[in-house]
């Protein structure tokens, strides 16, 4: 058995992805960055695909977008 990462190679922020999910539900919940910033700090979120690619011939096909409303709707689905 393995384990693969999965995402996107495109980088970004915890602070874009809290907006990304913000913007995408009806009360556009406002994002608030508590603490200092700290500049020596890796604040991007990139997983390594490489790996899933390559055994498993796996390429992305949702963007960030539509993958964060698919997981709104299934959640709301669900109760």
């Amino acid at each position: 058995m393995s384990i693969y990462n999965v995402g996107s190679e495109k980088p970004y922020t915890i602070k874009e992805i809290a907006e990304i999910i913000s913007h995408s539900i009806p009360t556009n919940v406002p994002v608030i960055i508590k603490g200092q910033k700290n500049e020596n700090k890796i604040d991007k979120y990139i997983p390594s695909v490489e790996k899933i690619k390559s055994e498993l011939n796996v390429d992305e096909y949702t963007d960030i977008y539509t993958a964060i409303k698919k997981t709104i709707r299934f959640y709301k689905e669900r109760g």
